[in-house]
């Protein structure tokens, strides 16, 4: 199964290497889903990706925590395993990093300032504005 969409990073991740010295960066990534509730918020679904060999240790300097990536994930799939108080059988989604975008953070001014060529009066619309139940 493939998955992709932009996450958020949940921790600032560390590149580990396996018992052959192979690199691994773990990713802790939040996608939003669904409509917002009451308070404005979406509910989150939260997926550990794995990024392995040179790519790992090439991105790991640019992935901090806060950080939103565009990611293709493949080998997606649920991780059973026993709650830490012995209450029962937990879930976590796992999946593996086969692509992966940096998304450039816009510097603060630059979010209430016009686009290039534009006066403030053209720039009213976002896609923000529009209602979250269109059917497309």
């Amino acid at each position: 199964m493939m998955m992709t969409g932009i996450g958020r990073v949940g921790n600032d991740p560390v590149v580990r290497y396996t018992s052959d010295n192979k690199a691994v960066l773990d990713i802790s990534l939040a996608f939003a889903y669904g409509k917002k509730d009451a308070t404005g918020s979406r509910p989150t679904q939260w997926v550990t990706a794995s990024l392995w060999g040179d790519r790992a240790t090439r991105i790991a300097p640019h992935v901090t925590k806060g950080k939103l990536l565009f990611v293709a994930l493949s080998e997606v799939h649920v991780e059973t395993f026993a709650m830490r108080d012995g209450a029962g059988m937990g879930a976590s989604l796992k999946a593996r990093v086969a692509d992966i975008e940096l998304i450039p953070s816009r510097p603060p001014e630059a979010e209430n300032s016009p686009a290039v060529g534009q006066t403030p009066a053209q720039n009213k619309g976002s896609f923000g504005d529009l209602a979250d139940d269109i059917p497309f």
